[in-house]
Parts: structure tokens; C-alpha cells; sequence
């Protein structure tokens, strides 16, 4: 998180861990992904503020917006087709 987005985050738990079947770009025949319930070091508040203000921006140049978006509204963005699936059923 901090590396692409420059957030610095406290991880809760270990939520889920899934076997995504091959990827071209991936050597083997599965890709794992782990799946964290991480909080922001300096608060939600302060991660909004940051974001609002311009002082918080990414640090990596693959990344063009940061945007915090509720649950509910997941499906509205463009997610990588792994996450869309899992990721509803943990955040609620």
C-alpha cells in the first residue's frame, strides 16, 4: 500500500487466501492472493482529508487516482475479475 499509493496501513487479519488458476504473467499453475483487513495508520479521517487536499497522492506512476468508494458501490468500478468475486462477501 504505502510503495503504490503512499497510505500507510495497519493490517487486522488475514481474511482470505485464493488460488487464482494460471496467469500468462505468473510462473506455475496458480497465482495465490492473500486478502488483509487493513486499517489506515493515520485514520479514515485523516486519509480523506489527505486525499481531499491533495497531500496524500500515489507514488507509483501505474496508479492515476486513489479513490475511497463504500461496499456498495464496488460494482460500479472496474475491478480484476478475482476481486469483484471476493471481495463483497468480506467487507460487509
Amino acid at each position: 500500500m504505502f510503495e503504490e499509493l503512499g497510505i500507510e496501513i495497519e493490517i487486522v487479519r488475514l481474511t482470505k487466501t485464493d488460488a487464482v488458476p494460471y496467469v500468462p504473467e505468473e510462473p506455475g499453475p496458480y497465482r495465490l492472493d492473500f486478502y488483509y483487513r487493513c486499517l489506515p495508520k493515520q485514520g479514515f479521517h485523516s486519509l480523506r482529508e489527505g486525499l481531499r487536499s491533495g497531500n496524500i497522492t500515489p507514488r507509483s506512476p501505474e496508479v492515476k487516482q486513489i479513490v475511497l468508494v463504500p461496499v456498495s458501490r464496488l460494482k460500479e468500478y472496474d475491478l480484476y475479475s478475482a476481486h469483484a468475486r471476493i471481495l463483497p462477501p468480506l467487507l460487509t
